[in-house]
């Protein structure tokens, strides 16, 4: 396969994965508790999902080495960059997901919740940071 066929496949596979990230979170978003429980019952098969999930690890594990690998052969800033940005997104997503957990199994736990923002708002803070101190 040429390189601007890969691209042209990597950009469609990425955003079809974004709309079934789209999709999945309006499923789970509808209705009742059983209601969303059926719902994904009836489209997600167990065994499809860890299939998927393992497809999905393994191309995360390997663009994870090649950006890793990429960063150590330029020796440039940009890799690092992206790298820097990368690792600072998926916790931020991580804490955001434990925040929308903790409210959803309605326990009232300001405590914990105020430290969740704390730490987002840390982690912004560092995003922005960071991104100001490239554009300069």
């Amino acid at each position: 396969m040429r390189p601007e066929e890969i691209t042209k496949r990597i950009q469609h596979i990425t955003e079809e994965i974004r709309t079934l990230q789209q999709s999945l979170d309006e499923l789970s978003n509808t209705g009742s508790e059983a209601e969303r429980h059926h719902l994904i019952e009836d489209c997600l098969q167990p065994e499809m999902i860890v299939d998927f999930k393992a497809a999905v690890d393994n191309l995360r594990i390997f663009l994870w080495s090649y950006l890793e690998a990429a960063a150590r052969q330029s020796g440039g800033q940009v890799m690092d960059y992206a790298l820097q940005a990368y690792r600072i997104r998926r916790a931020t997503e991580m804490l955001e997901m434990l925040n929308k957990t903790a409210q959803r199994a309605g326990e009232p736990l300001p405590a914990v919740c105020s430290f969740f923002e704390r730490i987002q708002n840390i982690a912004h803070l560092a995003l922005e940071k960071h991104e100001n101190s490239r554009q300069m």
